[in-house]
């Protein structure tokens, strides 16, 4: 009725106005939003208190998003997100990541950076990772879209960046640690994106013959996880070939 100004303007002016009344409860704007109607979420997302915000992020994360809807939340929201960067919000970037014509838009809000500093800051401090899944899926999901440039984009304040030996490092030491079976599908999906790349394979095989990553890799076939199987054959098919 809301949008149907045209046919009914009074019936419209209505219906606005009891929705607008509606949005005072964050329970009928998640409503709103699982039924197509996201202004509400988004504008408390992007304008509410801190408070209001992480309560916006954890029901964006739990909706399910046409990819239409992902482009226009990527292009409404994606600077917010980022600077939330937080389990919610990662798990909201993840569905937006996962429609490639949206990638282009969020290395424009600044993501591989912000994310990559999610994933290895937990190695260089040995703390465990609090969020790996989301944040390598995201990285993952950027580098296999093929957006121009995504290779290109500094990750680290010091001016790194993906194809460099300090980042595909700490990606392979990572593969070594002992982490959750999902991120280190991902990391590997990471480490095969960048070895399609021919100005990035040689360093890609230094680094695993460095520091011995290649038996992990094998082990990795037998996984009961069968991402994981299937993406690290695909890698060691490509490594093969060197």
């Amino acid at each position: 009725m809301k949008y149907n100004k045209e046919a009914d303007p009074f019936s419209a002016a209505k219906a606005e106005e009891t929705l607008k009344n509606l949005e005072k409860s964050p329970i009928n704007i998640r409503c709103m939003a699982e039924n197509g109607f996201m202004e509400p979420l988004l504008n408390h997302l992007i304008d509410g208190s801190e408070e209001v915000r992480m309560e916006m992020v954890s029901y964006l994360g739990g909706i399910v998003l046409e990819d239409e809807m992902k482009t226009y939340v990527a292009e409404r929201a994606s600077t917010t997100l980022i600077q939330m960067i937080r389990r919610e919000a990662l798990r909201a970037l993840v569905q937006i990541s996962a429609h490639p014509p949206n990638c282009n838009i969020l290395m424009a809000a600044g993501i591989m950076q912000t994310v990559v500093e999610e994933i290895l800051p937990r190695r260089i401090n040995s703390e465990p990772l609090d969020s790996p899944k989301e944040a390598t899926t995201i990285l993952a999901n950027i580098l296999e879209s093929d957006e121009e440039g995504s290779s290109e984009m500094k990750v680290s304040e010091t001016g790194h960046t993906i194809v460099s030996h300090y980042f595909i490092y700490s990606i392979a030491q990572l593969i070594k640690s002992s982490i959750p079976e999902e991120a280190s599908a991902n990391l590997v999906r990471i480490l095969l994106s960048l070895a399609k790349l021919p100005y990035a394979m040689a360093t890609v095989v230094s680094v695993v013959m460095e520091i011995g990553v290649m038996q992990t890799f094998v082990e990795f076939l037998n996984s009961e996880l069968e991402a994981l199987a299937v993406v690290a054959a695909k890698l060691l098919i490509a490594l093969s070939a060197r």
